[in-house]
């Protein structure tokens, strides 16, 4: 109910209509002050903020502090437009009826007199109340506001009387806003609460301790009293067991039970909690996990519901944002340990939130659960596009608790537009946390239609992830399908759930959690029934479950030991690899059937898992293992035990039902990576890589080299050092798995069209070791510059399980020293290996036309993009730059960057060199605030042409950047330093443009083909053979053709150079005359640098010295207007008809005619005329 208000410096207070009186001063004029965002200042007399010190949750928060968003923000003491909190705009609420509130634990029972709220600019609530609550769970209404402006600018002042309560909420009930873009939001600067304590505090903030021996734990503590703070007693009721000093701080020394006491002489309180001590505590990570997400909700936190959770087998349940109090998480926590399992915390601060703390914060918010019966991990963050910015969450949460798992979940591959995508991108995280938690993931295949499976999407997305998991030695988990969105994916049947969770098990993966154990409501979207209904009754699915959960259970400790090193599919493969011909194990038929070859990594066991893919059918099946396996165990699904399996014969006959798993180990001596390596394959592929140094803040990754890609298909494909100032030596190491034989590795250089090969290592060694400790070198490299394309190098065959490429020497690019590689393979070479691939060809510019747009449809590179063809329908793609287009263009990859300050860029490969003379930026939508238009002649050293800062964003007119002096270049770069904000804030910051121009002409260095013109024009065609010779004209003629025009390119001149260089060479010039040489009619030799031809059989003449003799000179060619023709010497013999070129004419004999000069009109030779 609203009552008249009090109007002061355009702040509205609010007060209680007929409230009673508080004891403390009464709010007057001079408790509003002067400044309405003066948040001390609002404080009545006698009290103080304290929501200042207050824990806040709320129903939604859009939680990026570098925007100045967070839940933090809303108590920190700022108002006005700095900071505040917002609901997630990545919600898209459509309804302004849906309910948003924020709430304050403020530790202890105030009296609460006065709650100001300060508005952030918009999205004010239109209607809400302030509520009141003792204990978290009840709340009150103490007051109500209706009616308001979203765009509301003065905070509302809201005054109470006989008000009391340890938690505070503001409840909204009407979102102002509109349903487009963001949806309709709360958004709030401040929200101060002002009162004081009125209860004495004494408690221990944990409920009960779980420790290992010699484990040390503070416990957390609170000891406050309105007339101070007491002095505090701690005691151990055994101190055998555990000891407590007198800051609280317990020591666990020997196995069992005690009670640690808080006592309060003075004030005749104490509190107590039990402490257990054990030798060792199970941990989430000890075990196979079976875990379920969508859990009881907070009205069913009970022993019911949780003993049905125990009953069923599961592990460890995940909290949800519904459950956002630390007291629900802690009661959450007890039930749990009673029943036998953990839990994952989230409370409202443990949650997507954390990215926003200071490491400290972290670390305190963590140290509250820790050691606390039940409590096995952290909820971070569920599908992150970028799950970056989290690892400093991950990191901290495990410097802290080591033995806790760290939840993070990862979208489904398709997200990612390709599978190398997402591998780059789950390797990316690994590479930051290292191998610790799991490596998780979501994705639910079956369809809504009945019997459907996207069994491609859910094999490939399986099987990425395995390989990422085994590269880097870090257990991988999955969700399991238990529920159904209808129209969008079903409900599952058992058969269907245990087919789901055996393929999991067979491609290795170590943690299963249900999606979900609860039936969801009032999530924005209609779920079916789960395995549990809202209302707390088990489904059929109950027991079902309950007893797959028993067989994994059984199998668990076996599994958690082997990893799958290789899956083949039999019949449909979808995808996947089909059973290689000399497999362990082979079908006798063509039934879909999955095989996993399986490897205990303690012992080196072999096992095998046969897994039938129809979830509709059981299978007789016949199997055939390989040489020396003789006979099989199976591992019992129920005892877990070994099981003995007679082969006939190497034969086994056997029912596989629908979707069922059978894992069989392998005779003890068995081993099938002692085979041979197999020949000309590529035996380093997909295999773990290791470097003591990479690039950090990029996608540049160890396990980049062993992926498949020889060449980039983005702006990064590989493993690449920091660029430094100075050259420095690095490592990079494969694990072939197992000593394999080697002679040839092949080494691809990494970067794009712009850089491509100018960081491939100077100086490097090749090295080999058995056991990564002692290292012999098999080759040595040195002075290799940047290279052209991939390099090969053998040697002596020898065996080994590491590689390194031991880098001593960097080559200088782009402004620093870097070694980088794409692809590394490595091949037991029997000769039949192919030669490196070579990379591809960059196409060459079309013909010049003065005055066009040189950029157009040339080679564009960028540093990130969208991920799939719906955003090219959209009209973007990086394509788009420079098809002459201003109506599309790119954008670089959305959910990228959270903040304004962050990098991306286009760069447009011109194809050859021009005289850039300028540059056109055509803007789109999120056109970069800051950025720089650049020029460079390599890709690696650029020149600045234009440095901007503050650009609107308009998209009127294109940016015209003219050059005073044209620049030499062949690449142009637009790289964005602060970016825009995308169409909704879910997007993140974007750079988008729309089109890139050019304009320039060809630049070349004709120099050298000039002088390669000049040494083939000093050339007698006499003195050389007929075809040596028609091969050198053709390519002078094209030379000079390319020297004469007015704007070739550098690659047509120096194509035009190397072709008359060539032709040069290949020059067959006749042999010197020598005296003992009998030389036949029509021989041609050269003597005295003249070249002569024998008119009859001749020895020991001399050529030249008688124009009478054997020898007649050839002419040398002349080119004339009427053709080509020999000039006259005195001895060649000519016959009529034949023309002559001397003294600048050209001459006909009327008869045959030797040693007569042209000129006498009495002779044999007719003037032609002048030429």
């Amino acid at each position: 109910m609203m009552a008249a208000g009090l109007i002061v410096a355009a702040t509205t207070t609010w007060g209680l209509v007929n409230a009673p009186t508080h004891a403390s001063a009464a709010p007057s004029a001079s408790n509003i002050p002067a400044d309405p965002y003066d948040v001390p200042g609002y404080a009545p007399d006698g009290t103080t903020n304290v929501a200042a010190s207050a824990r806040v949750t709320s129903s939604s928060s859009y939680e990026m502090a570098n925007e100045s968003w967070a839940m933090s923000l809303l108590n920190n003491g700022v108002a006005g437009k700095a900071d505040g909190w917002s609901t997630n705009p990545y919600d898209k609420v459509q309804v302004p009826t849906t309910a948003a509130w924020a709430s304050y634990d403020l530790g202890a029972s105030h009296d609460i007199d006065r709650v100001v709220v300060f508005p952030r600019d918009k999205s004010f609530p239109a209607d809400y109340r302030i509520e009141v609550s003792s204990d978290g769970n009840e709340y009150r209404s103490v007051f109500t506001s209706t009616g308001n402006a979203a765009g509301r600018t003065a905070p509302q002042v809201v005054d109470l009387a006989d008000v009391e309560g340890r938690f505070l909420r503001l409840y909204v009930t009407r979102r102002n806003g509109v349903a487009t873009g963001d949806g309709y939001l709360v958004q709030l600067s401040e929200l101060a609460v002002f009162g004081g304590l009125n209860e004495t505090i004494l408690s221990i903030e944990k409920p009960a301790l779980l420790l290992e021996t010699g484990t040390v734990e503070r416990l957390p503590h609170r000891a406050i009293a309105p007339s101070g703070t007491p002095k505090l007693v701690w005691t151990s009721s055994d101190v055998g067991v555990a000891t407590v000093d007198g800051s609280g701080v317990v020591t666990a020394v020997a196995p069992g039970k005690a009670v640690i006491t808080m006592a309060a002489p003075q004030l005749e309180k104490s509190r107590s909690i039990p402490v257990e001590v054990r030798n060792e505590v199970e941990r989430v990570e000890d075990k196979f996990v079976i875990s379920a997400f969508w859990p009881p909700t907070t009205e069913h936190v009970n022993e019911t519901q949780y003993s049905y959770l125990g009953d069923a087998g599961i592990d460890l349940v995940l909290a949800t944002q519904l459950h956002t109090s630390k007291e629900i998480n802690m009661e959450m926590a007890r039930l749990a340990h009673k029943n036998g399992f953990q839990i994952m915390v989230q409370d409202g601060r443990i949650g997507p939130g954390m990215v926003n703390m200071t490491d400290e914060q972290i670390r305190q918010e963590v140290l509250g659960y820790t050691n606390v019966p039940g409590v096995g991990g952290f909820f971070i963050v569920d599908e992150p596009y970028d799950p970056t910015p989290f690892a400093r969450v991950f990191n901290t949460i495990k410097e802290v608790a080591p033995e806790y798992d760290a939840h993070l979940n990862f979208l489904p591959s398709f997200v990612y537009g390709s599978e190398a995508e997402y591998a780059r991108v789950t390797q990316g995280w690994l590479d930051r946390v290292g191998d610790r938690g799991y490596l998780m993931y979501d994705r639910y295949p079956f369809g809504w239609t009945e019997n459907s499976l996207d069994y491609t999407g859910f094999l490939n997305n399986m099987n990425t992830v395995r390989k990422v998991g085994l590269a880097n030695n870090v257990k991988t988990a999955q969700y399991l399908q238990a529920v159904g969105v209808p129209g969008n994916f079903r409900r599952m049947n058992p058969t269907e759930i245990r087919y789901e969770a055996n393929m999991a098990l067979a491609y290795g993966y170590k943690n299963l959690s249900y999606f979900t154990w609860w039936t969801p409501t009032n999530r924005g979207e209609v779920f079916t029934d789960a395995i549990m209904t809202a209302d707390g009754q088990k489904t059929e699915l109950f027991e079902p479950v309950k007893q797959l959960n028993s067989e994994i259970h059984a199998l668990g400790p076996t599994l958690m030991r082997l990893d799958a090193k290789e899956v083949y599919l039999n019949g449909q493969t979808w995808g996947q690899e089909a059973v290689p011909a000399d497999f362990l194990v082979r079908s006798q038929s063509n039934d879909d059937l999955t095989f996993s070859y399986m490897r205990d990594r303690e012992n080196g066991r072999n096992y095998v898992m046969v897994v039938n893919n129809s979830f509709t059918q059981a299978k007789d099946v016949s199997l055939r293992f390989g040489t020396g396996i003789g006979s099989l165990e199976e591992i019992s699904r129920q005892t877990g035990k070994p099981v003995g399996v007679a082969l006939d014969n190497g034969a086994l006959n056997r029912k596989f039902d629908k979707g069922e798993a059978v894992l069989y180990a392998l005779p003890a001596g068995y081993d099938y990576d002692a085979r041979a390596t197999p020949v000309n394959s590529n035996i380093a592929q997909h295999k773990p890589v290791t470097a003591d140094s990479t690039q950090s803040g990029g996608d540049w990754s160890p396990t980049g080299v062993t992926d498949g890609q020889r060449f980039a298909q983005g702006a990064v494909n590989g493993w690449s050092t920091p660029a430094t100032e100075a050259s420095r030596k690095a490592n990079l190491t494969v694990d072939l798995g197992r000593e394999e034989t080697l002679n040839r590795i092949d080494l691809y250089p990494a970067g794009t069209a712009i850089d491509y090969g100018g960081t491939f290592p100077r100086d490097f060694t090749v090295q080999v070791s058995t056991n990564g400790e002692s290292w012999r070198t098999v080759k040595t490299v040195t002075g290799q510059g940047r290279a052209a394309g991939p390099l090969s190098y053998s040697f002596d065959a020898t065996k080994g399980r590491y590689v390194r490429i031991a880098v001593q020497e960097m080559n200088r690019w782009g402004g620093g020293y870097a070694a980088a590689l794409a692809e590394l393979e490595v091949y037991h070479d029997d000769g039949g290996t192919p030669a490196p691939q070579s990379p591809p060809v960059t196409p060459a510019p079309p013909p010049y036309v003065e005055g066009q747009n040189i950029a157009k449809n040339k080679t564009v590179v960028v540093s990130s993009t969208t991920p799939d063809s719906t955003y090219e329908q959209w009209g973007y793609a990086s394509k788009f730059l420079v098809d002459g287009r201003t109506d599309n263009g790119w954008t670089s990859n959305i959910r990228r960057h959270t903040t304004p300050n962050a990098q991306e860029w286009a760069v447009v490969g011109l194809r050859a060199d021009y005289d850039v003379s300028e540059v056109k930026v055509h803007a789109l939508g999120a056109f970069p605030v800051d950025y720089k238009v650049q020029l460079s002649s390599d890709g690696g050293e650029w020149t600045t042409i234009a440095d901007v800062t503050g650009d609107n964003g308009s998209t009127a007119k294109p940016r015209v950047f003219t050059l005073d002096k044209p620049v030499r270049a062949a690449f142009v770069r637009v790289i964005g330093s602060k970016l825009r904000m995308g169409g909704s804030a879910a997007d993140g910051y974007l750079m988008q443009v729309a089109e890139i121009e050019a304009f320039g002409t060809p630049a070349s260095d004709r120099q050298a083909l000039r002088e390669r013109i000049a040494e083939a024009e000093g050339k007698s065609e006499p003195q050389y053979t007929a075809d040596s010779w028609a091969g050198l004209t053709d390519a002078l003629t094209k030379a000079r053709t390319v020297a004469a025009a007015a704007y070739p390119y550098q690659y047509e001149v120096d194509k035009a150079e190397r072709a008359l260089a060539t032709a040069l060479k290949a020059l067959v010039r006749h042999p010197n005359w020598e005296r003992t040489v009998e030389y036949r009619k029509g021989a041609r030799v050269i003597h005295n640098d003249r070249a002569y031809e024998a008119q009859w059989s001749t020895r020991a003449e001399v050529p030249g010295v008688s124009p009478w003799g054997a020898w007649a000179e050839v002419g040398v060619p002349v080119e004339t207007p009427k053709g080509k023709h020999a000039s006259w010497t005195n001895s060649w013999i000519y016959t009529s008809g034949d023309i002559v070129a001397h003294d600048g004419h050209l001459w006909k004999a009327q008869w045959w005619t030797r040693n007569q000069e042209p000129g006498d009109r009495n002779g044999p030779w007719l003037d032609l005329g002048s030429y």
